[in-house]
């Protein structure tokens, strides 16, 4: 247990259930959770290690199936990424982290940079609750190319917030539902049907629940 302190607007402990460091040697398809929790995770398609980040070129993603189902809880994501451009089809985004299992799309909760009308080069979160209400919460910040940029989703007393480089969306999420948990599959790098596999890098994932 920890405190997040100044990172978050959780006040009290937190529990970090998966932790992505992307350490080890290039070209290396073994992507270790450093987590007290040590889920396995598997590797679909051509994921690997490059300079000490997870390394996707579009042909792939990693995931696990264990992650506890903790969306009744408040919780926090964290973590780099970059991209080298932005997605082209108009349906189609790059999808950093999302749950799925090749049934549903994007849900319950995942994170995207956007194609397309105002999600276009945005940095966007897409939540879906049990009754099926989906919920979008995009940041007014265009994602640069070839830049690190750090990302923080966060659910605190009903409100989802969403940080590009330690700036505030200008919007947030308000709901006192539970998020949707018809999905259990953790991936990184891929999210639903109708998102593209990750083109990019993704470094220092951490997902954690209050407790």
């Amino acid at each position: 247990m920890f405190n997040i302190g100044i990172m978050s607007q959780f006040s009290g402990s937190f529990t970090k259930v998966l932790e992505l460091l992307f350490n080890g040697a290039d070209n290396s398809s073994v992507f270790l959770d450093t987590s007290s929790s040590n889920h396995t995770m598997t590797v679909v398609g051509s994921p690997t290690i490059q300079g000490n980040s997870g390394y996707f070129d579009g042909g792939g993603y990693i995931y696990t199936d264990t992650l506890p189902a903790f969306l009744d809880n408040d919780f926090l994501f964290t973590g780099k990424f970059s991209i080298p451009n932005y997605p082209t089809s108009y349906y189609y985004q790059y999808t950093i982290f999302g749950f799925y299992s090749g049934v549903e799309i994007l849900d319950p909760i995942c994170l995207s940079i956007g194609p397309g009308n105002s999600n276009y080069k945005k940095l966007y979160v897409n939540a879906i609750t049990t009754d099926s209400e989906r919920l979008f919460l995009t940041h007014q910040t265009d994602v640069s190319l070839n830049d690190e940029h750090t990302f923080k989703v966060e659910r605190s007393n009903g409100v989802i917030r969403l940080f590009l480089d330690g700036i505030e969306a200008t919007s947030t999420i308000v709901t006192s539902k539970s998020l949707s948990v018809a999905e259990s599959r953790f991936c990184v790098g891929h999210g639903g049907d109708y998102a593209d596999p990750f083109v990019g890098t993704i470094d220092e994932l951490n997902v954690s629940i209050a407790n």
